[in-house]
C-alpha cells in the first residue's frame, strides 16, 4: 500500500506525463488517476483495466487511433502496480484516494 509521503516513480524516475497520448484532457484525467486515486473516464477505465475490446468502444475517434499508444504508455510509462485489471485499479485507486486524503490533513 501506497503512503502520503510516496513519490510515484518508474523504474526510478519520475513520470513523464508530457508524453501521455492524445489531448490535455487525457493528460490531466491520468495525472488525477495515477497521482490522486481519481476515477478516469470510461475509455481510460477500459484501458487501465486491459478491457481492449471494451476501450474500442468507448474510445472517440482520436483515442480509437491512439490506442496501442495508449497500451504502450502505460506498459512503459506508468507505474505497473495502476494498471492491468480491475482489481489492479481499484487497490491503485483506494490507496491513493488514503494518501491524498492524509496529505489533506496534513
Amino acid at each position: 500500500m501506497l503512503n502520503a509521503e510516496d513519490d510515484i516513480r518508474v523504474n526510478g524516475l519520475p513520470i513523464d506525463y508530457n508524453t501521455v497520448p492524445g489531448s490535455g484532457v487525457m493528460m490531466q484525467a491520468v495525472i488525477r488517476y495515477i497521482e490522486h486515486g481519481a476515477p478516469p473516464g470510461h475509455f481510460l477505465t477500459a484501458v487501465i483495466q486491459n478491457n481492449l475490446f471494451e476501450a474500442m468502444r468507448r474510445a472517440d475517434l482520436e483515442n480509437r487511433a491512439l490506442l496501442h499508444a495508449w497500451c504502450s504508455w502505460f506498459y512503459n510509462k506508468a507505474p505497473s502496480m495502476c494498471y492491468g485489471s480491475k482489481d489492479k485499479m481499484d487497490m491503485w485507486m483506494e490507496a491513493r484516494t488514503v494518501a491524498y486524503e492524509a496529505r489533506m490533513e496534513a
